[in-house]
């Protein structure tokens, strides 16, 4: 299984954007940050904050992933630099639910890791929210380290 990395073209975009905004919101409204109402809107906003330039936005990437020649999903990650390191910050990986379970995202990993190395990241930096066990579970098999705890108590 042939898995690798290409830059998005511009007619994909709103599509990955679609994606993007939809899940966004329906995580946070999983995790209880976002009212259900409000949570489409305010998603877009937040993904229009950080993509203000779309595919050309500053030291953002988003890239498809393709299975052979197929577009299998899509990542986007944004390099990053602060008083200590450089870093690459993965915003969203997204396999295609029919996709998923056969190790496509195991191997857009491994590519992306490449990607990072090659532009100088020292460290990738990302986020789950803590209602996905799934993808906690996926990056901690594949060498993943928990940084941090945002813990909560419904009252």
């Amino acid at each position: 299984m042939s898995v690798r990395l290409t830059p998005m073209k511009e007619a994909y975009f709103s599509t990955f954007m679609d994606i993007a905004i939809n899940d966004f919101a329906n995580d946070k409204v999983e995790n209880a940050t976002w009212p259900k109402e409000r949570a489409l809107e305010l998603a877009i906003e937040a993904c229009n904050t950080l993509l203000p330039e779309g595919l050309q936005t500053k030291n953002h990437f988003l890239l498809n992933i393709l299975l052979e020649e197929n577009i299998a999903g899509f990542l986007w990650f944004a390099m990053e630099k602060d008083d200590l390191h450089t870093y690459a910050f993965l915003y969203q990986i997204y396999i295609y639910p029919d996709l998923r379970s056969k190790g496509i995202g195991e191997k857009a990993m491994e590519a992306f890791k490449i990607e990072a190395k090659a532009m100088k990241a020292e460290t990738i930096w990302l986020h789950v929210f803590g209602h996905n066990k799934k993808a906690m579970k996926f990056y901690d098999r594949i060498g993943y380290d928990i940084s941090d705890f945002t813990l909560r108590l419904k009252l």
